[in-house]
């Protein structure tokens, strides 16, 4: 208040992607300084990159906890949005988009590493759909969830295959 909320576009989320841009770029600096910065390898190195997915991965899922409480009407309590119906759904929707954005930006750059991260997001999905979902949430909620992880597996496994290795890309164009 007074503000209305919305989605990335409110002072919380604002300054929070303001926070996350001004790490990355911090890092990117790092990583580009001549003569290299020696103690700076924790941040320039895959445990700074580590560091910032994990981040970005919280900073989502925060948004979306704000949105289902602010568009959707839960509660904002710790039991209020874990037991929501509409949270765990959005959940496994959500954390298979990131899934999907990192398989993509793998082939797009020929790098496995995003796209191990992305099928590790997706096992995660389907445990999440196995346990969580098939126990607490019913209805309409379990069946739009499944339809839409399902939906976008799809198309990840037909648009998206696996990067070759390093070796195996140089023994092709060898």
């Amino acid at each position: 208040d007074p503000l209305p909320y919305i989605p990335l576009l409110n002072p919380v989320d604002l300054s929070a992607l303001l926070a996350l841009a001004a790490l990355a770029l911090w890092r990117k600096l790092l990583q580009e300084a001549r003569p290299p910065v020696e103690t700076a390898q924790l941040v320039t190195g895959r445990a700074g990159l580590a560091a910032m997915a994990l981040l970005a991965f919280v900073l989502a899922n925060t948004i979306w906890l704000r949105s289902a409480h602010h568009l959707l009407g839960v509660d904002w309590e710790a039991d209020a949005l874990a037991g929501s119906q509409i949270v765990q759904s959005g959940y496994s929707i959500l954390w298979t988009l990131m899934a999907m954005g990192l398989m993509f930006l793998a082939r797009s750059r020929s790098d496995r590493l995003p796209w191990l991260a992305g099928a590790v997001l997706l096992a995660i999905v389907v445990a999440k759909l196995a346990f969580v979902d098939m126990s607490q949430v019913e209805g309409l909620a379990r069946i739009v969830a499944f339809i839409a992880v399902g939906v976008l597996m799809l198309l990840i496994g037909y648009f998206v295959p696996i990067p070759p290795r390093a070796e195996e890309t140089k023994e092709a164009t060898a």
